[in-house]
């Protein structure tokens, strides 16, 4: 059994693997090296699980739900649930990433089309 903590990180680490580095402008690229930061996160809407997570531009800041990460382990009986919720959670960092380092006048819509856009674009049968 691994902690909450470890278990962000590697699913934050798991959502970076989405990002093209290489399309990113010098100055995203060094917010995306240097400015973010995770941790779990106890906020209201994150312990009643209405968010999986959320960003602050201002601090670069992503605070993913402590609830929403304890209630994978209540999914052991039901793998495929658990690979959804997995899932989403990759998708919730990558777009949260997605709003700091696009900034604040990246509107929500693009937010959301660069980030299937990236997520579609992982060529999953690479082997590296």
């Amino acid at each position: 059994m691994i902690s909450q903590k470890k278990f962000l990180e590697i699913i934050y680490e798991a959502a970076t693997c989405f990002i093209p580095t290489d399309e990113l402008s010098y100055e995203e690229l060094d917010i995306f090296d240097h400015s973010i930061r995770y941790s779990l996160c106890d906020c209201l809407r994150c312990r009643k699980a209405e968010l999986l997570g959320h960003a602050s531009n201002r601090t670069g800041e992503i605070g993913v739900s402590r609830q929403a990460i304890k209630q994978l382990g209540a999914f052991d009986k039901d793998p495929g649930l658990a690979s959804i919720i997995l899932l989403q959670l990759i998708k919730t960092i990558l777009h949260e990433i997605i709003h700091i380092i696009k900034g604040p006048l990246f509107s929500e819509e693009n937010t959301k089309m660069l980030t299937n856009q990236w997520l579609n674009k992982f060529d999953w049968n690479e082997v590296v």
